[in-house]
């Protein structure tokens, strides 16, 4: 009973740990009050002050996911739109450069993909490798606005070309992933030019989910519980059972026939 008590309580942690990821394209008939402010902002809004949305916010589902970054920051802000869209945002919106707009589009409006990485080298990849390397002596001390502040490493640099992947073709001269060793943690595309896409975002693995401090008190209360009542089972030693007093084991007894008796005549004589 303590042990399944224990067992869903580990559960219970695990699955609030968990983010699970969850998107709704709004129409009119599932969401009409987000619907028409999201038509409201394509419409007006973005006329009237275009700072109020991230810079290339063009289609619905742009909107939709402007709207839904306002969310948490004052009440009533988000107008309702409280998922982001199924449909991924514009390629090139993005938050940067306003500063009004804390939230990432690219964290907050893209469903989470499967990390790949790689860290390239003469052999896996010699054409990336080469153009790391470029970038390391030339690129860098020639236009160092091409690379996020503080690139330093092979590993910044292969980032820094990464992230230029699908801008232009070939622009990322064939380092289609990012380094599996972690960019410099002052690596930041803050601050640089708008066509630098993030780099926490882009080149840092997705960060598991670590334990909370609570998780563990369920766990060690489980445990105390368990020594406890296993401590009492132990302490209660049973009570020596009374023995039976035993029967005397019955006797075994023979019946014998009777014997019987022939009546013997005999003659007297007289004298």
């Amino acid at each position: 009973m303590v042990l399944r008590a224990l067992l869903l309580c580990i559960a219970v942690v695990t699955v609030a740990e968990g983010k699970e990821w969850k998107c709704e394209d709004v129409t009119a008939i599932n969401n009409p009050t987000c619907f028409g402010n999201i038509t409201w902002a394509m419409e007006t809004g973005v006329v009237e002050n275009a700072t109020w949305y991230p810079p290339s916010t063009t289609t619905r589902a742009d909107f939709q996911c402007a709207l839904f970054l306002k969310v948490g920051k004052a009440e009533g802000e988000g107008h309702s739109c409280v998922l982001p869209p199924c449909t991924p945002p514009t390629d090139n919106m993005t938050s940067k450069g306003n500063a009004a707009l804390e939230k990432s589009v690219h964290d907050n409006c893209y469903a989470p993909k499967e990390w790949k990485c790689e860290d390239y080298t003469a052999i896996s990849n010699p054409y990336c490798f080469d153009n790391i390397t470029w970038a390391m002596e030339t690129g860098i001390v020639e236009n160092a606005t091409w690379y996020p502040s503080h690139t330093t490493t092979r590993a910044d640099f292969q980032c820094a070309l990464f992230m230029k992947k699908g801008k232009t073709p070939g622009e990322s001269h064939t380092c289609a992933l990012p380094p599996c060793t972690p960019p410099t943690e002052d690596m930041t595309s803050k601050g640089g030019a708008a066509f630098l896409k993030s780099v926490k975002a882009n080149c840092f693995g997705p960060e598991e989910a670590s334990f909370p401090w609570w998780g563990w008190v369920l766990v060690a209360l489980g445990v105390l519980t368990l020594a406890v009542i296993g401590a009492l089972v132990f302490m209660q030693k049973p009570k020596p059972k009374k023995k039976r007093a035993l029967k005397p084991a019955p006797v075994e007894t023979k019946s014998e026939p009777l014997p019987t008796y022939k009546p013997v005549l005999t003659s007297m004589v007289y004298r």
